[in-house]
């Protein structure tokens, strides 16, 4: 990506937060307290289109970074931060840039070619937000528990991508008898069923239309699976469907965690009621033979 790109050439590192974890961005969170009271309450339902609405927030952020005092700066504007020093100065004379008046050129980056992704090896995050690789353990964003990722070893990174998005990177760790220059191999992880972390594994039949049903919820397995058994078990918050020892999918717990007891204590299913079929027609009915045994009721006059 541009933004990664960008970051790399300046050395700056690109730290991710967790999904839904506010309490970790507090300094954009200021930002947009910021400009909601300081813009958005002067400027809103004031203008007819987007563009005159876009050049007064371009107008009010050319004023946040050249005028507007900062309290973490001093009450000085973040200009003044960024403007070089005279490379002279003289002896006992503090120099005092004057804020720029007139906004600085647009920095247009070319757009470079993009660049290639090498290919991974999947891993599944356990209970504890943790993933096994080379002999070592990385570690992913906790909300990532009992997900599969791909994890890229190139140029003494390990990086970990879910769903295409990076979620971490880390230092790659190497043994001590591997030398520097000897590449580790890394084997690509297996689907093997994981052993169930909350409470057991049970057996459930895919219906017609591919789906299972465990605590009153249904979860997709696939149409290719119909009419066949299918295990499913819990699995770092997860839901785990498996046969014939391979993964065949893993979805985010939907049912109600407290229904969980009853469909433990069917492991095998509900088993199946017969149903009499009905007379009708192409349908025959065969009557009782013999006469009932037992002793007839008269009813009290």
């Amino acid at each position: 990506m541009l933004f990664d790109r960008i970051c790399a050439e300046n050395g700056i590192r690109h730290l991710l937060t967790a999904p839904r974890s506010p309490t970790t961005t507090g300094k954009v969170e200021r930002w947009h307290k910021t400009i909601r009271t300081e813009f958005l309450r002067d400027h809103d339902h004031r203008h007819a289109t987007i563009a005159e609405l876009q050049a007064a927030l371009d107008a009010w952020v050319g004023y946040y970074n050249t005028e507007r005092p900062h309290q973490a700066l001093g009450m000085r504007p973040p200009v003044e931060k960024f403007q070089l020093a005279d490379p002279k100065p003289d002896a006992g004379v503090e120099v005092v840039h004057e804020p720029a008046l007139v906004p600085a050129e647009r920095l247009v980056v070319e757009s470079a070619t993009p660049t290639v992704r090498l290919p991974g090896v999947q891993r599944w995050v356990d209970q504890h937000g943790l993933i096994s690789l080379g002999g070592f353990r990385y570690r992913v964003p906790i909300v990532l528990a009992g997900e599969p990722v791909e994890a890229v070893a190139a140029d003494h990174l390990v990086r970990i991508f879910h769903r295409d998005v990076l979620v971490a990177e880390h230092v790659q760790r190497r043994k001590p008898d591997t030398g520097q220059q000897q590449e580790v191999r890394l084997r690509q992880g297996s689907r093997r069923p994981r052993p169930a972390t909350d409470g057991m594994v049970v057996t459930r039949v895919v219906d017609a239309s591919g789906y299972v049903s465990f605590a009153g919820t249904n979860y997709r397995v696939g149409n290719a699976w119909r009419r066949r058994s299918v295990e499913v078990s819990i699995v770092a918050g997860s839901v785990q469907l498996a046969c014939d020892g391979q993964i065949v999918r893993m979805h985010p717990i939907r049912h109600d965690r407290a229904k969980e007891h009853g469909a433990f204590a069917t492991p095998n299913g509900r088993p199946r009621q017969p149903h009499d079929a009905p007379a009708g027609a192409g349908v025959k009915a065969t009557p009782l033979r013999g006469r009932p045994t037992g002793r007839a009721l008269t009813p009290t006059p």
